[in-house]
């Protein structure tokens, strides 16, 4: 994103060239090998793709004037030459080049990558076509579908209202379940388990899904340990944040696999950093968590847990499980927020557990997940 100096600068050039129809001295910044470099990536490439853009503005800006400014545009940099003739330009450009190989070199990951530097006198109108230009290496990158979108029943609309773009992992002899961690419902923890680069890649599924179904409603998983995590919760809120897409703001975020004894606190620090970006949040608990009475105070929309398979289950087991549901939907109700069960996978049992109220339901019993949305 430019910030408002490097607008102003800018403008300024534009300005001046087109009022007297001369040229404006550029320095083009392609990098080179990006395709290999995000492929290597995968699931990695959000984060990689920023490290990148960072590394390489900063190196490029501590070579240029106070005056000139610089464009991240295609798949590269733009930098516009606020006065300075053609050696000089030229010499700026090597110099350039030079360091930014050197930044490449020392990383393992960015090996693959080169820079390619070219001086060039525009006119105004050409440099506008430049910085329109669509980066070539993020549209590639849109290709890489991480996450499924699972439909969400709604008891207002009596069928789908929308959909929820999130992870999936197989069980023997079932459809895949919704999930990060396969063993989150019987251990109820997770151990040493970083999902950021994951989470980053269903952010941005989940925009280009919104924007395909204009007026649709796409809702986007994050997992608690990145919320968890200071560190990763800033890189995650300041990515989301940056996306200013029209989609994004009819879309609303699940907090998932919540651990039982979270502090409500950190609840609410956690959705009190993401109401900025999305103006419904909701938490996918633990059905042991206790806290349940309390868990307005968080600010969340909605809540709910995944419900366990009924296909093995007793007459006893049944009953508990649905005394569980209706429990949960009667105490979230009186807090005034939306009960949420996911992961129902037998109709039979969906249709006594809608007894208890619930407002939201997904499961691959209701429908089954879709690896994308089309218009």
């Amino acid at each position: 994103m430019m910030e408002a100096a490097e607008i102003d600068r800018l403008a300024a050039r534009v300005r001046t060239a087109a009022r007297d129809g001369g040229l404006i001295e550029t320095a083009q910044v392609k990098l080179v090998g990006l395709d290999e470099v995000r492929r290597a990536a995968g699931e990695r490439w959000p984060r990689m793709r920023a490290f990148v853009r960072e590394g390489s503005l900063k190196i490029i800006a501590s070579h240029v004037g106070p005056q000139d400014a610089v464009v991240s545009c295609g798949d590269g940099f733009l930098v516009v030459f606020a006065d300075a003739a053609n050696a000089q330009s030229e010499q700026c450009c090597a110099e350039i080049r030079d360091a930014l190989i050197r930044f490449y070199l020392g990383e393992d990951a960015l090996k693959a990558l080169s820079a390619d530097v070219e001086r060039e006198a525009v006119t105004a109108a050409h440099l506008a076509g430049i910085v329109k230009e669509p980066p070539r290496a993020e549209r590639a990158a849109s290709g890489m579908e991480i996450g499924r979108f699972w439909p969400v029943w709604s008891s207002r609309q009596g069928g789908v209202s929308a959909f929820f773009c999130a992870p999936a992992f197989d069980v023997e002899d079932a459809s895949p379940r919704m999930g990060y961690n396969r063993d989150f419902a019987q251990k109820a923890t997770h151990r040493n388990a970083d999902f950021l680069d994951l989470d980053l890649c269903l952010f941005e599924q989940a925009v280009r899904a919104a924007e395909r179904i204009e007026g649709g409603i796409v809702g986007v998983s994050v997992h608690a340990t990145t919320l968890q995590s200071r560190k990763a919760r800033t890189i995650y809120l300041d990515h989301a944040a940056a996306n200013a897409s029209s989609a994004r703001q009819r879309m609303y975020i699940g907090v998932a696999e919540v651990e039982p004894g979270t502090p409500l606190i950190s609840l609410t620090e956690w959705i009190s950093g993401l109401k900025p970006t999305f103006e419904r949040v909701a938490l996918e608990l633990h059905p042991s968590d206790r806290a349940l009475s309390a868990i307005a105070s968080t600010g969340a929309w909605a809540a709910g847990y995944q419900v366990p398979s009924m296909r093995d289950a007793s007459g006893a087991q049944m009953r508990a499980a649905l005394g569980s549901i209706h429990s949960w939907c009667q105490t979230l109700r009186r807090q005034r927020i939306q009960p949420f069960m996911h992961g129902f996978i037998e109709p039979v049992f969906f249709d006594l557990a809608n007894m208890s109220d619930i407002a939201f339901a997904t499961g691959p019993g209701l429908w089954p997940a879709q690896a994308s949305l089309k218009r």
